[in-house]
């Protein structure tokens, strides 16, 4: 296995360095990433990376060199060695350790190292550098170095700290485990974790890590393995040479048992609404071993019924809802891993968390105003949007003293007045036959807001004046007016020049009309007789008649 980095060479350091120089330079006010801190404890192993292999004949040497990363913007970190030799070699972004490998060098020689993070910005390299941490060459490098068993090999689940009500405290994570062993190897590169299930074929051992050599006696290391809540498991560990299954090493531990955390439900389900068709629930994360959240909502018949599922430790989501209805919500922590061997998932869940119900409004329009329009059998309605997650609105109407609404018009959000002129009395195939409002008959209005699939509708309005004497209106009305008396004949462009034209004009209710005139014919050469109702004449010029 290669290092995941090869050594800079001596022309890319000095390019590197002078970089480092100009930015700072030139950049003042650049922001270099935040320093890391190393550790001042230095690995060491007599095997080593060479070229495209390993060498474990002692002449090539590793060093692990662990630092703590400070900051989040790093494009990557630089290992620098001075003191026996001069040397660097590239880190990964993220990266908070690495091992650096060396050609042999004497018995009681010194090495320093320090850990610079790095971040191109457009024309400049920004970059911190860490303190130094300084190692010896130990005695009795004569010759390869051996492998030996790792012994005190112990597992148990790591620690975390929460925060429960303000107050902070150390629990036990159900999905970290802390790894535990002495080493007894001197040429080791890596460790091999293998584990299997009890419950399995004797022989079933599994890869599960490759952590990094350590020769300084006891190491602890921790990993966050998908290993299924509830179940027993056995664990060993081996020395190797490279990361691979296949590799030379050490004999395997003795196996230590260990059964794994059962699954913690989630807690303190709460829910808030943050618009009237938008809910958010937040919880508390009980577990660290889950694979995602489920959540769920009752139908209304008590049965809870899955909306879908959100990612591990996620403690909050936001969900579409019904405007004007009343919801109870849960939580329920989910793993999902296959067993060893196997392609199958097996899923299990906890206990669900508390429910919590919830009721979200649709406030009805308010202030709704009727008047007289300027078209003939035409009333103009107008209300206050109140509402803001409303599809639309639906406008109805009913003439004076009758006891049903019958649908008139329909509009988009954000709408606040309309004219209307018919009513649906009937319906063909849920398809309204609309009949127009008839002149003389007073009519009142309510709106209601709905929702997208015109499902969900609020209260019927109210009216814009608390005097209304209009009591009869079941649900709420607003204004009562009468469409005024008017033409019903379409508007005419006039004639040719020269040539006869005749129109006859129509209006609405001629039993209840007493005089009627057209003006604006003088100069026209047409006349308006108003016992038929007839325009005609000889127009001087075209289009003459007034619109």
């Amino acid at each position: 296995m290669k290092p995941p980095f090869k050594h800079l060479s001596p022309f890319l350091v000095r390019c590197f360095l002078a970089t480092l120089l100009g930015a700072s330079a030139s950049s003042a006010l650049a922001v270099a990433p935040a320093r890391p801190i190393i550790n001042s404890k230095i690995e060491f192993t007599r095997s080593g990376f060479k070229d495209s292999g390993v060498d474990t004949g002692g002449n090539t040497h590793s060093y692990l060199i662990r630092w703590e990363r400070k900051s989040v913007d790093e494009e990557g970190f630089r290992i620098n060695i001075t003191g026996a030799v001069t040397t660097s070699q590239l880190a990964g972004a993220g990266s908070q350790s690495a091992i650096v490998s060396l050609p042999g060098l004497a018995e009681g020689l010194k090495l320093n190292f320090t850990v610079t993070a790095w971040k191109y910005n457009g024309t400049v390299i920004e970059s911190a550098t860490s303190g130094s941490a300084t190692f010896t060459i130990p005695a009795g490098l004569n010759g390869p170095g051996t492998f030996g068993t790792p012994t005190a090999f112990s597992v148990k689940r790591a620690t975390r700290k929460v925060t429960v009500g303000g107050t902070e405290q150390t629990v036990n994570d159900d999905g970290v485990l802390e790894f535990t062993w002495t080493d007894n190897s001197t040429a080791e590169l890596f460790n091999q974790i293998q584990y299997r299930e009890v419950s399995g074929p004797a022989n079933q051992w599994s890869h599960l890590a490759f952590v990094n050599f350590s020769t300084s006696g006891v190491t602890i290391d921790s990993l966050r393995p998908r290993l299924i809540p509830s179940t027993a498991y056995q664990f060993r560990i081996r020395a190797t040479v490279q990361a691979s299954l296949t590799s030379n090493g050490s004999l395997e531990s003795s196996v230590v048992d260990f059964t794994t955390a059962p699954l913690t439900g989630p807690e303190s389900l709460s829910a808030e609404v943050m618009r009237e068709n938008l809910v958010r629930l937040t919880w508390r994360d009980n577990s660290s071993n889950e694979t995602s959240y489920d959540i769920s909502r009752n139908d209304g018949s008590g049965n809870f019924i899955s909306l879908g599922q959100v990612g591990e430790n996620v403690t909050s989501v936001n969900i579409p809802i019904n405007q004007g209805t009343v919801n109870e919500w849960r939580v329920t922590a989910v793993h999902q891993s296959p067993p060893i061997g196997s392609s199958t998932l097996t899923t299990i869940r906890s206990a669900n968390s508390n429910s919590v119900t919830l009721s979200s409004s649709f406030p009805a329009p308010t202030e709704v105003m009727a008047a007289t329009s300027g078209f003939a059998n035409t009333i103009d309605v107008s209300w206050k949007d109140n509402s803001n997650s409303e599809y639309g609105y639906n406008i109805y109407c009913r003439a004076q003293g009758e006891t049903t609404y019958n649908f008139a018009r329909a509009v988009p959000a954000g709408v606040t007045q309309i004219s209307v002129n018919s009513q649906a009395l009937t319906t063909t195939n849920e398809i309204p036959n609309f009949t127009p409002l008839q002149a003389g008959v007073s009519y009142e209005f309510v709106v209601r807001a709905v929702n997208s699939s015109e499902s969900i509708f609020s209260v019927d309005s109210s009216p814009a004046s608390a005097n209304s004497n209009r009591a009869t209106a079941k649900d709420g009305f607003t204004a009562s007016v009468s469409a005024r008396q008017g033409f019903m004949s379409q508007l005419s462009t006039g004639g040719e020049a020269g040539q006869a034209f005749t129109y006859t004009l129509a209006t609405s209710n001629v039993g209840n009309r007493s005089t009627w005139t057209v003006s604006g014919l003088e100069n026209t050469g047409l006349t308006f007789s108003d016992s038929t109702g007839i325009i005609s004449g000889s127009q001087p010029m075209s289009g003459l008649i007034p619109n």
